[in-house]
């Protein structure tokens, strides 16, 4: 039900790897001015799961993110708190080491989060689900401030509700972090 794709998942792996690498690796050939150095990508099922882990952002990771929804199928259980924190740990470790590290806040990289949804978080219980979600992220946004950012895609027929998605970008904007929605 996307237009353009056979399935949802070629949908999401499609638009990451052409909206998101394609259009950054052509349009700016410095590698100094690519908007990420690496990417790490964690798939949304029962749990969240690492498929690639600081994976140099370049043209091999845009092939291999093509290739994924044919090696990947999709699976009852896309809970967005659970890959959420999955995220939230890895990001908050980072930077933590970082700073033990002796880097200034300041010169901390930036993270920036890549969220594609259909729009209907698979969480058990949606009231609970939303404030653990708000929780998770306003941790991020407090902490980082304008060094993170939260970019959500719904992706899905017309059809489909982001009510969720958009909650989660007022979320961190609110709590001093950029974030945007758009929706394929």
């Amino acid at each position: 039900d996307v237009d353009g794709f056979r399935s949802r998942s070629h949908a999401a792996y499609g638009t990451l790897s052409l909206e998101f690498l394609a259009e950054q690796l052509s349009s700016r050939p410095n590698p100094q001015d690519l908007f990420a150095e690496s990417v790490t990508v964690v798939e949304m099922r029962e749990e969240g799961e690492v498929i690639f882990y600081k994976e140099p952002f370049d043209w091999v990771l845009f092939n291999r993110l093509l290739k994924r929804p044919n090696i990947s199928r999709p699976s009852f259980g896309g809970n967005y708190n659970k890959s959420l924190e999955k995220v939230s740990q890895m990001i908050q470790k980072e930077h933590s080491n970082l700073l033990s590290d002796g880097v200034e806040h300041g010169d901390l990289p930036n993270s920036s989060l890549v969220f594609l949804s259909d729009g209907k978080p698979s969480d058990t219980t949606p009231a609970k689900n939303v404030k653990e979600r708000a929780s998770i992220l306003t941790s991020l946004s407090v902490s980082l401030k304008d060094k993170f950012s939260l970019f959500a895609l719904g992706v899905g027929n017309r059809e489909a509700e982001f009510e969720q998605l958009q909650l989660m970008v007022e979320t961190v904007t609110k709590n001093g972090s950029n974030g945007q929605l758009a929706c394929t």
